[in-house]
């Protein structure tokens, strides 16, 4: 079997306008990877020869890492208190 692996080389032109539109770019770049995938898993793709348990737990990988991102972006937007904060400084000194 050949075990190249393709690289992608950077973001096609016709792609970036999009990207620069949408305010949510993590969950269209995930979007573009799962299309992707799908479209490969076709006879004549990239992926034909790859067992579905492993392409799930691909999937699964992607979701997971799009989850933990919302996680974060939550927490970044939440403001600690103000007492909180003035202790945090206060123990760290």
């Amino acid at each position: 079997p050949n075990t190249q692996v393709p690289v992608i080389s950077g973001l096609d032109r016709t792609l970036d306008p999009s990207l620069k539109m949408v305010k949510h770019k993590p969950q269209l770049i995930v979007q573009w990877i799962q299309k992707f995938m799908l479209l490969e898993q076709k006879p004549g793709g990239m992926l034909k020869h790859v067992p579905p348990p492993i392409l799930t737990r691909t999937f699964k990988g992607l979701s997971d890492g799009l989850d933990a991102y919302a996680k974060a972006e939550r927490l970044v937007q939440v403001p600690m208190p103000f007492p909180y904060v003035q202790l945090v400084h206060f123990l760290l000194l």
